[in-house]
């Protein structure tokens, strides 16, 4: 999945927990983001609570690798 985060982008990856690696985006199918995106799709966005506030992730881009 793709995301927007203010101005930038970022993509991520959901991956077995055993695979995770979060400087190269790599996230756990179960962390919490990821659960968030089940049943979502492309131009949703997601309100995200972070430690400086809530944020918008927008999924711009869902694909199966």
């Amino acid at each position: 999945m793709i995301f927007t985060k203010r101005l930038s982008q970022k993509e991520y990856m959901f991956v077995a927990t055993t695979k995770t690696n979060n400087k190269k985006g790599k996230l756990s199918i179960l962390c919490d983001v990821a659960v968030a995106t089940i049943g979502r799709q492309v131009g949703d966005i997601i309100h995200w609570p972070f430690k400086d506030g809530e944020r918008k992730l927008e999924i711009l881009k869902v694909e199966q690798i």
